[in-house]
Formats: C-alpha cells, sequence, structure tokens
C-alpha cells in the first residue's frame, strides 16, 4: 500500500505539553515592585475613537471655513439631487479629499457608513439610501468676506505630546472636543507632525486659552497673535546670533584682523567666505491646493509665466510698433530645476529653485500679476483672476538672507543622511 510521505512522517501531537503541567512560579516582592515602576504604555484608540475621528473628517469637509476659503468649487463639483436636495455629495466623492489619507488604514465607503452609525452627526444629514450626506443647516456667515484679523482672532497654534497627531486633523478635532465640547472646529491646517493651526468656529481670547481643563494638559496652546509675537522673537534672536558669528568683535575680531594681514590673498579663505550656492534662485509658495503634484505645480508656474511674459511682449510691441525689436524679457530660457514638495499630505506651501536670479523676480511678478488660483492640485487655474480683497491666490516670494542660508543647509544636511 503506497503511503504519501508527508502522511508516513506525520505523527500525532501529543495531548498536553510536558512542561504544561509544571506551575508557573510566584513573582517575587522585587519582581512585583519592578512591575510597578515599569511605565504602562499608552493604550490604543477604540473603535469609537475611530469612529469619531472619522465623522469629524466628514464635518470638517462641510465646514464653512473649508467651503469658502480652502475650496470653494469641491463640493458644488461633487454634488446631486437625492430627495429634493441638491446639495447631497455621494460618499465615494469625499474619499478623495487628501483628509482621509491621514486615517490609516485608509476608509471606505462601508467605514464612513459605520462611523456615521456609531457616532451620528448634528451637522451632516444622510440621505434614506445610506451613501450621500448633506449639511443640515445651510452656511450663515461668508467666512470668505472677513477680514483677516478676524480669521486670525479664531485661529490657534498647537503643539501636541504625541508626534503625528497634528497630522491627522480629524484626531485633533474629536480631542479638542473631548476637553471642550463647545469648541467647534472649522479646519486643521497641519504644519508639520508636531504643530498645526486649528481654526475655530468662534473668537477665542487669551482668558480661555489659560483655562486648564477646557485643552489638554500636555499640549501648548496659544492663540495665533501670541505664535507670531514669539515667532519674531525667535528670529530676530536667530538672526542676531548668526550676525555675531559671522562678525565677532572683541579679542576674537584682533585676532582675526591679524590673520587677514597675513593672508597675502590666499585663495581658499576668499573662497570661503563666499557662499557655496547661487543666491536669489529659490522661491517660497503659498497658497497652492492641497492635493498637488509636483508636475501639477511645475506645470502652473510654468504657464504663469509664459503668458505673462506674451502679454507683456503684445504691450510692448503694441508701444514701440516694432515686434521683433522689443527689448522685453521672454520666458525661452526659463527653467524649473526642482520642486521641493511633499505630496500627499495636504501642504499647501513649496519650495522651487530655478536656473537664475532673474528668472526668480520674473516667476513672482508673474504670479504677482496674474494672481491665480489652483483650482485642482494637476495645475489647472481658477478664476481669472482673485478679488483684491481676497489672498487665496498663489503668492510667491525669493528667499533671502538667513533664510536662504537655512534653507541650502538643510539640503545638504538632507543629501548627507541619504548617502549615510
Amino acid at each position: 500500500m503506497f503511503i504519501p510521505r508527508q502522511l508516513a512522517i506525520k505523527k500525532p501531537r501529543p495531548a498536553a505539553h510536558a512542561l504544561s503541567n509544571i506551575s508557573e512560579p510566584q513573582s517575587t516582592p522585587c519582581a512585583q515592585a519592578v512591575m510597578e515602576e515599569r511605565p504602562l504604555k499608552r493604550p490604543q484608540a477604540s473603535f469609537h475613537d475611530d469612529a469619531t475621528e472619522v465623522v469629524k473628517c466628514l464635518e470638517l469637509l462641510f465646514s464653512e471655513y473649508f467651503t469658502h476659503h480652502i475650496n470653494p468649487l469641491w463640493l458644488p463639483r461633487r454634488m446631486r439631487t437625492i430627495d429634493g436636495h441638491n446639495d447631497y455629495v455621494h460618499l465615494s466623492a469625499l474619499l478623495e479629499n487628501h483628509i482621509f489619507q491621514t486615517i490609516k488604514p485608509r476608509p471606505t465607503q462601508k467605514t464612513l457608513m459605520t462611523a456615521l452609525q456609531l457616532r451620528p452627526s448634528r451637522i451632516l444629514q444622510v440621505s434614506p439610501d445610506g451613501y450621500h450626506l448633506r449639511r443640515r443647516l445651510p452656511v450663515t456667515q461668508n467666512v470668505e468676506n472677513r477680514p483677516k484679523e478676524a480669521r486670525e482672532a479664531t485661529t490657534i497654534y498647537i503643539e501636541p505630546d504625541v508626534r503625528g497627531v497634528s497630522a491627522c486633523p480629524g484626531k485633533v478635532a474629536r480631542i479638542l472636543a473631548e476637553y471642550n465640547p463647545s469648541t467647534s472646529v472649522e479646519w486643521v491646517e497641519s504644519g508639520d507632525t508636531a504643530w498645526a493651526f486649528v481654526i475655530l468656529s468662534e473668537n477665542i481670547n487669551e482668558q480661555q486659552l489659560e483655562s486648564c481643563e477646557d485643552w489638554p494638559s500636555d499640549w501648548i496652546v496659544m492663540s495665533k497673535a501670541e505664535w507670531r509675537r514669539r515667532d519674531e522673537q525667535y528670529q530676530k534672536l536667530r538672526e542676531s546670533a548668526y550676525q555675531q558669528i559671522s562678525n565677532p568683535s572683541g579679542p576674537m575680531q584682533n585676532h582675526q584682523r591679524q590673520a587677514t594681514r597675513h593672508d597675502f590673498g590666499n585663495s581658499k579663505s576668499s573662497k570661503s567666505q563666499q557662499p557655496s550656492y547661487s543666491p536669489g534662485v529659490i522661491i517660497f509658495l503659498n497658497n497652492l491646493h492641497p492635493d498637488s503634484t509636483k508636475p501639477g505645480i511645475q506645470s502652473f508656474l510654468g504657464r504663469s509665466v509664459q503668458r505673462y511674459t506674451v502679454k507683456k511682449l503684445r504691450k510692448t510691441a503694441s508701444s514701440a510698433r516694432k515686434g521683433g525689436s522689443n527689448k522685453a524679457q521672454t520666458s525661452q530660457g526659463f527653467t524649473i530645476d526642482y520642486v521641493d514638495y511633499k505630496v500627499k499630505c495636504g501642504f499647501t506651501t513649496a519650495h522651487v529653485r530655478v536656473k537664475t536670479s532673474d528668472n526668480a523676480e520674473l516667476l513672482v511678478r508673474a504670479l504677482s500679476k496674474r494672481r491665480r488660483c489652483m483650482e485642482s492640485g494637476d495645475g489647472l487655474e481658477g478664476e481669472k483672476k482673485c478679488k483684491v480683497n481676497d489672498d487665496r491666490w498663489v503668492k510667491g516670494e525669493v528667499i533671502r538672507g538667513e533664510r536662504e542660508r537655512m534653507y541650502w543647509e538643510a539640503v545638504s544636511n538632507a543629501k548627507g543622511n541619504r548617502k549615510a
């Protein structure tokens, strides 16, 4: 009779392991003391907390701040008519937003439906079929027409005690609501994994921020005005420290003067004082689309420079009546060397490097003159021209001085870490 090898080798398992009858040793008082002194692990979030964070993300997408300030055309383009209401949005369309990329694992339609059943929202209304959402009450106040000072009065700066919390808007909104249920979060602008700006529905004053019961005890919470004051003070101290290093005084200065006298035009010392990078070629961009990509940013900037220069050439040609002999700058030599942007994180800022400083100034002038907004992440332009009192258009600034030096230093450090 033929018996397969696996069945022939396989032996029946014993009923119980030989070591199972041995009782576990009793813990000594010293071992118990060690276990008591050992710090406990932070408890993991329950499924109800995860459901609350998903619902908070949905409420942020339907908030007044997102509707008027972040992307006014995002929700209207995805609305459809359900049960007599023309402002319903399908769950699959809502999942396209980058805000759900901060939730791990990535939620699905079933996840959203289950979360809305466990944690019903007071702001959102679910359609009878369960696959569409709408805002219960229409937007009453126009956030777009608020002045900049009024918007900053509703903004706070936070630094959570755990790194990574600020990168999850739903988690930030859930934690703040647990400590202060009357606080309504309109949006969370995550600057990094360690800090964020939180936009609230109502103004916040210093007395409310000083209340320890309304905010997490281990968080750093302050108003945006206070953050701006501290940031300016920090920048001044950093700049003064850098000037003291670059221009020392006292005995060290006399020693350096004597060393320069005996230098006799040494090429190495003269080259070390000059920067090792090309100055004036880094542009800081702001108000980008949260879903932007590097090719989309490059396409948006190239199109802005091209159309700006073409229009300027036409004006120069019509004024001088010489189409080929004008001296206006063209966009033929304009190229973008690198786009420093972290995709799939919802960031609205980036750094762009061009070949020459003239190209950098040309790009800044083109953005300032055209005042265009990014309608989508692939670089599609929005309206012809933003309003005068609207600051949502893509802005560019050539960084110089200490900011430029710090940026190039960070680039060199990043290259060194990659080689290591």
